[in-house]
C-alpha cells in the first residue's frame, strides 16, 4: 500500500477531523501557515513542501522525510523529529525549542537564525549546516557530524563539543 498524496485542501479537512496524518504523501504542495499542532505525522513524505510559518508545535514527524522543505519562520516548539531528513531544507528563524531532533538528518540545510534552545541533536548529521546567528543555548550535541558547519555568529552557551566531529567548522 503505497502513500496516498493529499492536497492542500485534503490535509485541511484531516486536520478538522482529529485524524492523523501519519505515512501521507504531502510533498512539493503548499501548506505555509497552517496549523499542525499535536499532529502525528510521522513517516510522512514532505519533500520540497512549503510550509513558511506553519505551526507544528509538538508535532511527531518521526522518521518523516522532510528534504528540500521550506519550514522558514515555522515554530515546532517540542517537536519530535527524530531521524527525520531534513537535508537541504530551509529552516530560517523557525523555532524549534525543546525539540527531540536525535539522529536528525540536517546535511547542509539553511538553519540560520533559528532558536534552538534545549534541542536534542545528539547523534544527528549536521555537515556542512549553516547555523550562524541561530541559538543553540543548553543544546544537546553529544556524537554529532559538525564537519564543515557554519556557527559564525550562533550562541552556543552551554553547549559541550566534546563528542563532536568539528574538523572544518566555523565557529
Amino acid at each position: 500500500l503505497g502513500m496516498q498524496k493529499l492536497n492542500r485542501a485534503e490535509v485541511e479537512m484531516v486536520l478538522a477531523s482529529g485524524s492523523s496524518l501519519s505515512g501521507s504523501d504531502l510533498s512539493e504542495i503548499n501548506l505555509s501557515g497552517i496549523d499542525f499542532s499535536g499532529t502525528d505525522m510521522s513517516s510522512c513524505d514532505l519533500r520540497y513542501t512549503n510550509l513558511t510559518g506553519a505551526l507544528l508545535d509538538s508535532v511527531n514527524l518521526t522518521n518523516s522525510n522532510i528534504g528540500g522543505a521550506d519550514l522558514s519562520s515555522a515554530s515546532l516548539r517540542k517537536a519530535i523529529l527524530k531521524n527525520a531528513d531534513l537535508r537541504w531544507a530551509i529552516l530560517k528563524n523557525a523555532d524549534f525549542s525543546d525539540s527531540d531532533m536525535e539522529g536528525v538528518g540536517l546535511l547542509e540545510a539553511i538553519i540560520s537564525g533559528a532558536k534552538l534552545q534545549n534541542v536534542n541533536l545528539a547523534d544527528a548529521d549536521l555537515r556542512r549546516t549553516d547555523f550562524s546567528g541561530a541559538s543553540l543555548v543548553g543544546a544537546n550535541l553529544a556524537d554529532s557530524n559538525l564537519a564543515m558547519a557554519d556557527l559564525t555568529g550562533a550562541n552556543t552557551e552551554g553547549v559541550s563539543f566534546e563528542t563532536c566531529n568539528t574538523y572544518g567548522a566555523k565557529f
